[in-house]
This record gives structure tokens, sequence and C-alpha cells, in this order.
């Protein structure tokens, strides 16, 4: 099979403004059967706890060009308000995200004539690619990495963190509102330590939250979602083994048995051999990439090559 891919860069129109989007055309030579099923990545939108935007970026785009190469018309595309697409971060919320991928899905259905689609979402992506997921009968599957299934609950232990962090280094919340905040650090949290919930905005590392965004938390539910879904799951944990971050590991237990309670095939697994605390230094994230194919290669129809 031919190493070469093509890749079209271009925009196209949501709701008058424009999205930025890279489509990886299958490979030449790739199984005529495989460009039945496209594929669409969504980023995590920001660092929500994990150090997660630096290594996951190139994780996506590089997956992206692996489905290619097996034949598979693959999507990637910046959310409104962030990265190339129009739009500023303050204003984003997860219901425009979940317009955005809506569109994203059209617009791969369109562009490379696929009959079923499936989605790949990272973190808040997967918060994301759930709520499509369970409403858009396209979608017969799903590969959540680390998804965040409650983020409100998610955004309130980062603050309870950061204000551990601030009070273990001697350091007082309000002290840290006040300007004595951390710009980066150790531990999970630690970019958060000078954010407290009720302000209007939260400055995220240099991510501006606004407050529609902060409001639609408190009320986001994804038992709907997961309820609505009757395809297949993949939940992969990304670090092996680990049980912190909020208790995420309990979270994606209870996640897969929602799905499964619901009629869907739901399977847990997890990735990389890594240390929470370096993972922010661009670990290898190969394992992930192996353990997603692996799941996908199950179905004859998906990375037939």
């Amino acid at each position: 099979m031919s190493d070469m891919l093509q890749e079209e860069r271009f925009f196209f129109e949501n709701d008058g403004a424009q999205v930025y989007g890279v489509l990886h055309h299958p490979a030449a030579g790739a199984p005529a059967e495989a460009g039945r099923v496209g594929f669409v990545l969504c980023h995590p939108l920001l660092d929500f706890d994990l150090y997660e935007v630096p290594w996951t970026l190139p994780m996506i785009a590089n997956y992206s060009r692996e489905l290619a190469r097996a034949g598979h018309p693959a999507l990637r595309f910046d959310f409104r308000g962030a990265g190339q697409s129009d739009g500023e971060f303050e204003d984003l919320t997860l219901s425009s995200c979940v317009v955005d991928l809506r569109r994203a899905v059209d617009e791969l259905v369109a562009r490379a004539g696929v009959q079923e689609v499936e989605l790949i979402g990272t973190r808040l992506g997967g918060t994301i690619a759930m709520r499509v997921g369970g409403s858009d009968s396209r979608v017969r599957r799903m590969v959540l990495w680390d998804p965040v299934p409650d983020p409100n609950a998610s955004l309130q232990g980062v603050f309870r963190r950061g204000r551990a962090s601030q009070l273990a280094m001697g350091r007082t919340p309000d002290s840290a509102a006040a300007g004595g905040g951390l710009q980066g650090g150790d531990g999970a949290g630690a970019a958060w330590a000078g954010m407290q919930p009720g302000q209007s905005r939260l400055d995220a590392g240099g991510y501006i939250i606004g407050q529609a965004f902060q409001d639609e938390l408190k009320t986001w539910d994804s038992a709907a979602d997961v309820r609505d879904f009757r395809g297949q799951v993949l939940i992969l944990q990304l670090v092996r083994g680990w049980s912190g971050a909020g208790g995420i590991r309990r979270v994606l237990v209870n996640l897969a048995d929602a799905y499964r309670a619901a009629g869907a095939e739901a399977q847990l697994a997890e990735a990389m051999d890594v240390h929470p605390a370096e993972w922010f230094k661009q670990p290898d994230y190969h394992p992930v990439l192996r353990e997603t194919t692996a799941w996908l290669a199950q179905n004859p129809a998906v990375l037939a090559g």
C-alpha cells in the first residue's frame, strides 16, 4: 500500500462562522470497502486538569493519518473559538461544540461519501462525542479517550485540588485569587489554583472560560446521551493503573457499566505506562493508538487494510 497521503485543509461554514478542518483521504490502494467507514476526531478543548492539549493534538493528527493509511477518510477540526476556526474561546460552550461536531459529521459524509461515521473524542471532546453519538444514527461506534461524562464535577474537583495545593504551600485561596495563583507547577490542578467558583471569567492557563460555559456545566447531563446510544464504545483510560484525577478510574468504570445497562457494547481498557506527573512532558502515546486500532479491528469493515 502506498504511504502517500493526501491531506485536504479547508474551512466549512457553521452558523455564519468558518470552521477549520483537515480531511485525511484514504491512501491509494487501500481496500475499497474500508472507505465506507469514516472518522471524525475531536480534540480536548482545553487543559481540563490533565495537561492534555500539548500532547493529544499530535496524537490526534497522527492517528488520523493511520486511519487514512488503512483506507478510512478521517476528519479532524477546530471547534469555533479554538485553533484556526472563527470565534473567541470565551464564547465557546459545550453546546456550541456539539453543533460543530454535527456539522463536521455532515461535512465528512458529503466530502467522502461514507455510509458510517465513527467518533473519537479526547477528554471534553469525548463528552461532546457522547452527545452526538447518542443522537445521530450514522454513528454506530465511538472511541472515548479519558472522557469527562460529568464536566461540572470534574471542574469542582480541579478547584478543590487547586485550593489544597495553595494551602499546602502556605497560601490562602484569597491571596491566590488576588494574584498569587500558580501559573503551572506540579500536580493536577496547579494551573487552576487561583481560580474560584463564581468568577465570571476563568483564566485557565490562557484559556478564558466565559460565564455561559460555566453556567452550562452546572446542568450538563450525559446520562441521556448514554441511554440513547445502542452501538459499540471503547472507553480508553490513557494512563494505565491511575485512579487519581478525582477518581478517574471509578468514573470510567461507571460509564462503561452505564453503557452496558443501556444496551450498548462497551469495553474499558488502559493504554500508557507513564507516571501521571510526567505525562505533560510528551509521553509515548503510541500505546493509545495501538489499543484503539486493536479494538477497531474487531470489526472486519474497520481497519481492514
